[in-house]
């Protein structure tokens, strides 16, 4: 367990560091709001498209690991569209304005799992069914916040109808994704010199979103985010309850390794790119940014617990 928590908080210290890179550039006037534009389209049309990209093609999965752990996805599929209802009922029962609520919304189902769950898994699993756990929470990650997300982010411009705004859900995020699962399941390699062409974009992107949400937080007031009534329910329902019941009610269900990843998966800080997805859709970048830096600084301490309850369970 003492490993478990010292790879916890080596990644997190990383993020830190990232971030404080990113806050430095932006006080200091290196780089300024407009600067910030290109940098968020960058990471949203291409390099977190590749990074999804190689997780899927890179995870070992087959048709045949998928079809096997189908229950598994089904829970999945259920919990985030479950998540993403909760949410949106808290956002009503809070009050919350539409530019602040839809992140709220967001991060309810859609956590950290590229730049913060991958990194815990691989160091903690090194088996094929986590490797095909962590793809099919990524599918249903990737499909609902790039077709579902996206409706909830655009729908207050009110340019189009509910199909017209599904409709932008054909990107390059959910094109990596079906790309990256079709050629695993027909076990088709990617030719050498494209691989070494895109895999050090792949190996830059997590180090690049986190310097921008630094940047993002260079201009956010951080002075009474711990003080948001709103955090803390973000946090108690999302990253305490929920893996808990996760490891009490499904691990019978699961097994013992799918019950922790799912825990520790549906546990994780906020999802640093709906920072960017909101920002680029007129929505309050800088309140989601400040939730992605709230429950990475909270994960420090619930993500040991949830490991810590499941070593109680076992």
């Amino acid at each position: 367990m003492d490993q478990q928590i010292s790879i916890i908080l080596n990644q997190v210290g990383v993020f830190g560091i990232l971030m404080s890179i990113g806050y430095v550039f932006m006080k200091t006037k290196i780089l300024n709001t407009n600067t910030l534009k290109g940098v968020s389209a960058l990471l949203m049309k291409l390099l977190m498209p590749i990074t999804t990209f190689y997780v899927v093609y890179d995870s070992g999965a087959t048709i045949e690991l998928f079809i096997e752990n189908s229950l598994y996805f089904m829970i999945v599929l259920i919990l985030f569209l479950s998540l993403i209802g909760i949410g949106m009922l808290f956002s009503k029962g809070l009050k919350m304005q539409n530019a602040e609520a839809i992140p709220f919304i967001l991060y309810f189902a859609f956590a950290n799992n590229n730049f913060f769950g991958l990194p815990i898994l691989t160091s903690l699993f090194s088996s094929a069914e986590s490797s095909i756990n962590f793809t099919q929470n990524l599918i249903v990650d990737s499909v609902l916040l790039w077709t579902l997300g996206i409706y909830l982010c655009t729908r207050h411009l009110k340019q189009g109808n509910f199909l017209q705004h599904i409709k932008k859900s054909v990107n390059a995020m959910t094109l990596a994704v079906m790309i990256a699962f079709v050629m695993v399941g027909l076990n088709i390699q990617l030719p050498s010199v494209l691989d070494g062409s895109l895999i050090g974009f792949k190996q830059g992107s997590s180090s690049i979103a986190m310097f921008y949400v630094g940047c993002l937080l260079a201009e956010a007031d951080l002075s009474g985010i711990f003080k948001d009534v709103k955090l803390y329910v973000l946090v108690f329902v999302k990253m305490i309850a929920l893996p808990i019941l996760i490891l009490l009610f499904l691990k019978p269900m699961l097994g013992e390794e799918s019950a922790l990843v799912l825990a520790i998966l549906m546990g994780l800080p906020g999802k640093v790119m709906i920072t960017i997805m909101v920002g680029t859709y007129e929505l309050n970048d800088y309140y989601a940014a400040k939730l992605v830096f709230a429950t990475t600084i909270v994960a420090l301490v619930t993500i040991p617990m949830i490991i810590w309850v499941n070593t109680l369970l076992i």
